[in-house]
């Protein structure tokens, strides 16, 4: 038996308009928290922001980052 109109209606502005707005804020909210812990991370270790030191810092911890994702993309892909 299928959906009725208005539940039609419903879930095709859900899957086209809230979905992909909501996706977009986790991800903006994601970055913001990234760029959170490499502001503490990187003036811990005497790297303020602004300063050479904390870019190179910004871009050791995003390549730190990305060799987790891979590897976690490599242990669900075996376990998978």
């Amino acid at each position: 038996m299928g959906r009725s109109r208005p539940e039609r209606t419903f879930f095709l502005y859900v899957a086209v308009y809230v979905a992909p707005v909501e996706q977009r804020i986790a991800q903006q909210q994601e970055r913001d928290a990234i760029a959170r812990e490499n502001i503490a991370f990187c003036e811990k270790h005497g790297m303020p922001v602004g300063t050479r030191e904390y870019g190179l810092c910004v871009e050791d911890l995003t390549d730190i980052r990305a060799k987790q994702n891979q590897r976690t993309v490599e242990d669900m892909e075996r376990i998978l």
